[in-house]
């Protein structure tokens, strides 16, 4: 009479629906996400920067820039941003050197010392995105277990 089937778990149902080809691609294929901020630490964080900017200002000797990167490289911790951001922002500055460079050849286009201070930037840029690669490869990557191969075999 009835038909009562044993309750299937989502990821063998995942794939019995992928061997039918009725699957959804953003379902398969889709990212692990990352467990999102709360609203606490956001203020906190803002709270945490803003002190930061007004004592940098105040008693350091750091020009603006400097006090920017240094408030981006925390930023980009404490708000668990991608590290392609940064990297992104280097490619960014790269395009416009590119600009700046190819205008070069007028007499009245002058942009040598604005062209340092980008690729100055640029490199800032690249350090932290960099750093935080390596920062996001060590908290995500895997325990190392001496003795078994990543295949899960034991060597002998």
């Amino acid at each position: 009479m009835f038909d009562i089937k044993p309750r299937q778990s989502k990821k063998f149902q995942n794939v019995e629906n992928i061997k039918k080809g009725n699957f959804d691609n953003k379902a398969v294929f889709q990212k692990k996400e990352k467990m999102p901020l709360s609203s606490t630490r956001k203020n906190i964080g803002l709270g945490v920067i803003l002190i930061a900017m007004i004592g940098m200002f105040v008693f350091t000797d750091l020009t603006s820039t400097d006090i920017f990167f240094w408030l981006f490289f925390f930023a980009m911790f404490w708000y668990r941003l991608d590290s392609r951001i940064s990297i992104g922002g280097a490619l960014v500055g790269l395009v416009v050197i590119m600009f700046l460079s190819a205008g070069q050849g007028f007499k009245w286009w002058q942009a040598d010392d604005l062209m340092e201070q980008i690729a100055v930037g640029v490199y800032f840029f690249l350090v932290i995105g960099v750093l935080k690669q390596i920062w996001e490869y060590k908290t995500e990557s895997k325990v190392y277990k001496p003795g078994i191969r990543q295949s899960g075999v034991k060597s002998s």
